[in-house]
C-alpha cells in the first residue's frame, strides 16, 4: 500500500492552502489596498474593459497604418526592385556611372590635348609656348578625373548604406502589419 500525504478539505493539500493563506496574510495590507480599489472604482474598471476591443481596434489599424506608410519609405529608399527600381540606391549607382564616364571623356580629351601639345611643339615661335599650355591645361583633367571617380565611389556607397536602411524599414513594416494583426484579434 502507497503512502498518501492527508488530504484537508474538499481533498486539498493542507500544506498548499497553508502556503497560500501565509503569502496572503504577509501581504494582507496589498490584497486589501487591491480589494478596496477595485470596490472603489469597479464601474470605472469594468467601462474601461468594455472598451478594450475599441482601443484595441484603434491601436490595430494605427499599426497597419504605420505599416504601410514606413513600407512607403522603404520603397522609396530601396525601389520596386528589378533594374529600373528607381531607389536611392540605384540612382546613385547611375550617377556614379554617369561621373565614371565624364571621366573618361576627361581622359580622352586629356590626350588629344597632349596630342595637340606634341604637335605644335614643332611650330616655331608659338608652338613651344602653346603646346606648354595645352599641356598644363590637360594636367589638370587628371586632378577632376580623380576627384569625379572618389564623388562616384561615394555615392555608390551611400547608396548601399540607404538601401540597408530601407531594407531595416521594410523589415519594421513587416513588424508594424504582424503586431496589428494581433492587436485586431482582441478587437471581437
Amino acid at each position: 500500500m502507497t503512502a498518501h500525504p492527508p488530504q484537508g478539505f474538499a481533498g486539498l493539500d493542507a500544506g498548499k492552502v497553508h502556503d497560500v493563506v501565509s503569502a496572503v496574510w504577509d501581504h494582507k495590507d496589498e490584497v486589501g489596498a487591491a480589494v478596496a480599489f477595485v470596490r472603489d472604482h469597479g464601474d470605472e474598471l469594468m467601462a474601461l474593459a468594455g472598451r478594450l476591443p475599441e482601443l484595441f481596434a484603434t491601436a490595430s489599424t494605427a499599426l497597419s497604418q504605420a505599416a504601410g506608410d514606413t513600407r512607403t519609405a522603404a520603397q522609396f529608399l530601396t525601389g520596386t526592385g528589378g533594374d529600373a527600381s528607381g531607389g536611392v540606391k540605384a540612382l546613385s549607382a547611375l550617377a556614379g556611372d554617369a561621373l565614371d564616364t565624364c571621366r573618361q571623356e576627361l581622359t580622352a580629351a586629356k590626350q588629344m590635348l597632349d596630342g595637340l601639345a606634341s604637335d605644335l611643339a614643332g611650330l616655331p615661335l608659338i608652338g613651344g609656348a602653346a603646346g606648354q599650355k595645352l599641356t598644363d591645361g590637360a594636367a589638370r583633367f587628371d586632378a577632376v578625373g580623380v576627384q569625379l571617380a572618389a564623388v562616384a565611389d561615394q555615392l555608390r556607397t551611400i547608396g548601399g548604406l540607404v538601401d540597408q536602411a530601407g531594407t531595416g524599414l521594410a523589415s519594421t513594416a513587416d513588424k508594424l502589419d504582424q503586431g496589428g494583426a494581433a492587436l485586431a484579434t482582441f478587437a471581437h
